[in-house]
């Protein structure tokens, strides 16, 4: 009877975990680090091309490790034909020295409306993560900084941001912290290219491990990003 009412319980709170897994969509690009280079998952095509960033031991097989100063990795002129994406990636840093270092980011320079889409750590009175979208509804990109989920050195934690095409949303280890109000559709422009660990012009670099980058057309509820984060623990 007791194991009975123990499988039960199982079933019940591993539900969602499984449907959310059952429902996920292919990413655009996914990549995993695990060979020891930018090689993309999904068979897209989307190759990265790997500049001093090395393979280290990650949170599930291997990850790429960034200097903090010139390592990155491109991913060429990656655009979204959509209304909504989702960003995501474990990173572990080793400092916040850089107080907005690039964990995603397609952008022309630091400057707030160069960018198409980025997410960054920002290290103001504390870590916490940062977003910034550019869409085609004629206002500047905008820029939205986490309110909650500080981010500590030394850690793995799993980082996301997500556009449904009315809410940007930033999320911390599968748990929503924080979202602001934006409209239209997440804007192209294929002379800009995509990179991790690094802004697109040289600056921001990340400091620490980043791993299991993938990038999709469609965003991701909390629960999907959580049946994600479970992948790992299994």
């Amino acid at each position: 009877m007791v194991k009975r009412l123990i499988l039960l319980l199982c079933l019940t709170l591993s539900g969602p975990v499984l449907q959310a897994r059952a429902e996920l969509p292919s990413p655009v690009a996914h990549y995993t680090f695990d060979d020891g280079d930018a090689h993309e998952v999904t068979g897209s095509g989307r190759e990265g091309r790997v500049h001093g960033a090395a393979p280290f031991r990650g949170i599930r097989g291997r990850s790429m490790s960034f200097d903090g100063q010139d390592d990155f990795i491109s991913l060429g002129n990656l655009d979204i034909d959509s209304g909504e994406i989702t960003m995501m990636a474990w990173m572990l840093a080793y400092s916040f020295r850089v107080h907005d270092a690039r964990i995603i980011s397609k952008s022309t320079s630091t400057a707030g409306n160069d960018h198409i889409f980025m997410l960054s750590t920002f290290d103001q009175h504390g870590a916490r993560l940062r977003f910034r979208l550019k869409t085609d509804d004629g206002f500047p990109t905008k820029t939205y900084i986490a309110p909650l989920g500080h981010l500590y050195a030394g850690e793995w934690i799993h980082v996301a941001a997500t556009y449904d095409g009315r809410h940007m949303r930033l999320f911390k280890d599968g748990v929503e912290v924080g979202k602001t109000s934006k409209t239209g559709r997440v804007a192209m422009d294929p002379r800009i290219p995509v990179w991790i660990g690094r802004n697109p012009d040289g600056r921001r670099p990340f400091h620490g491990l980043i791993d299991d980058v993938r990038i999709y057309d469609r965003a991701l509820s909390a629960q999907q990003i959580r049946a994600i984060i479970e992948e790992g623990n299994q």
